[in-house]
């Protein structure tokens, strides 16, 4: 398989994989992704495919969110996506996450994702 190849696989595959997640189709979300899935997130983090689809379910419960892609960067076999993540939650309107994945035979091994500290709060604007 030729470089570019790889890299619009391990693309493929992770975009997949988000667009499953804003559709709430965690059957194709999860066959996007191995048995071993390992996740790390600020005050979260989960060691297998099963664990992360559970606090999937209970988040998007809570929060009723989703991924607006705006970036996506390959290298290989690592794929990262710079987002708006838009929470249901009135108060909260959004903010930018940036989430690294690793895919290996068109599955996802890992991914680590990381939150703008200060979302955007709804009625507020920054003075820069």
């Amino acid at each position: 398989m030729q470089e570019n190849e790889l890299a619009m696989s391990a693309r493929e595959v992770v975009t997949s994989f988000i667009e499953a997640l804003n559709s709430r189709d965690l059957k194709s979300a999860r066959s996007c992704v191995a048995d071993d899935f390992s996740v790390k997130a600020p005050g979260a983090s989960f060691d297998s495919a099963e664990a992360y689809f559970k606090g999937v379910v209970e988040a998007t419960q809570k929060y009723n969110g989703r991924y607006d892609v705006k970036r996506v960067f390959v290298d290989g076999n690592d794929v990262c996506l710079v987002t708006d993540t838009v929470s249901g939650d009135q108060q909260y309107k959004g903010y930018t996450a940036l989430g690294m994945f690793r895919v290996e035979g068109r599955k996802i091994l890992s991914a680590r994702f990381m939150y703008e500290s200060q979302p955007q709060v709804s009625g507020m604007t920054s003075k820069r």
